[in-house]
């Protein structure tokens, strides 16, 4: 969030993906660097969440150094894709029902509650 440019590439990068990839790609925007003071923010929040909420896309702001929301945007995008994946299945499995065929059980996603021995929660020293 502290630099307008890349910003400003989202916006192109989210046009290019929309005109060049298949319509159910999994799309998620992530601020970051939001460990930062708020007067050294060149973007706001609010107008990140404006232009997430106009490209209906999940918005997260998150701290790669106070490990903050990193694991929640990750779950989000993988809930995403595999609930995008259960969809497509569904639609298979209807097309497949004239051939006589059922698709597999549907893929369930848990949350760990395992914790890494080996990690602080931060990525960043």
């Amino acid at each position: 969030m502290t630099n307008a440019e890349s910003f400003t590439c989202v916006r192109r990068w989210i046009d290019e993906i929309n005109k060049n990839c298949q319509d159910n790609i999994v799309k998620v925007l992530v601020g970051n660097k939001d460990d930062i003071e708020s007067n050294e923010k060149v973007v706001l929040t609010k107008d990140t969440e404006q232009y997430a909420r106009q490209m209906d896309l999940p918005f997260f702001e998150t701290s790669a150094k106070d490990n903050k929301n990193v694991t929640e945007a990750f779950y989000a995008v993988t809930h995403l894709a595999l609930q995008q994946r259960l969809e497509n299945r569904k639609k298979n499995q209807i097309l497949d029902l004239t051939n006589g065929k059922t698709s597999s059980e549907p893929i369930k996603l848990k949350r760990s509650k395992k914790k890494d021995k080996n990690h602080n929660g931060s990525c960043c020293k």
